[in-house]
């Protein structure tokens, strides 16, 4: 069972177990390729294999001579270590191909790990001494690169980004009644009708005379 969830579908996978080797260089191995495109790991490795370049190493660092290829940084030359991973990088990617994947891949997973420990014993001297037979176990997943899925995605968020706001219509303002006056002796107001007709004006001296001459002599 691998330590890395996946779609069996889309992935290459292969395992290597009981492997003979220090779990802590195997460790490191696969921490310098994970991550990478296939092509350039496989490179790596294979001058790692044959002592050409250094790995670089994050742990276990203690006395570790610092490399000059590494840019100071420090690193050893685990060759055994290097030729398994990179015989288990290739088993991926065969098993990628098995399964109709592109040849552009990226090392999505790639571990070791210690597994069995059997103790045992051996000569020396006259005297037995007690050593420990130790294995490990190497673990790579590949899968197929996606970068048309990113531009896709940033595409369409660009797109989102530029649509406008679709603006609400402003209320129409309401309209104003028609507004009614009224003139001396009859008030009206124009309202659904159109008329025309005089609108005598008088002043307040001509209507006290109107008044004086049709009051009764009695109440003069």
């Amino acid at each position: 069972m691998y330590s890395y969830k996946f779609d069996d579908n889309v992935v290459g996978k292969a395992r290597l177990e009981d492997v003979d080797a220090s779990f802590k260089d195997l460790a490191e191995v696969c921490s310098n390729i994970r991550g990478k495109d296939t092509a350039k790991a496989i490179v790596l490795l294979e001058k790692a294999a044959t002592g050409e370049m250094p790995i670089r190493y994050t742990s276990y660092i203690t006395k570790l001579a610092h490399r000059k290829e590494l840019g100071g940084k420090p690193g050893r030359y685990p060759k055994k270590s290097a030729k398994l991973v990179l015989g288990t990088l290739r088993s991926a990617i065969a098993s990628a191909k098995a399964k109709g994947l592109s040849e552009d891949l990226v090392v999505v997973h790639a571990a070791a790990n210690k597994k069995d420990v059997f103790p045992r014993l051996s000569p020396k001297g006259g005297k037995r001494t007690r050593s420990y037979y130790e294995t490990a176990r190497i673990e790579i997943v590949v899968r197929e690169k996606n970068p048309t899925k990113k531009v896709e995605k940033k595409a369409e968020k660009k797109a989102e980004a530029k649509v406008p706001a679709p603006s609400v219509p402003k209320a129409a303002a309401p309209a104003k009644p028609a507004e009614a006056h009224s003139h001396e002796g009859h008030d009206h107001s124009h309202e659904g009708h159109d008329h025309a007709h005089p609108h005598v004006h008088e002043t307040k001296v001509e209507a006290k005379a109107k008044k004086k001459q049709s009051a009764p002599k009695g109440e003069l």
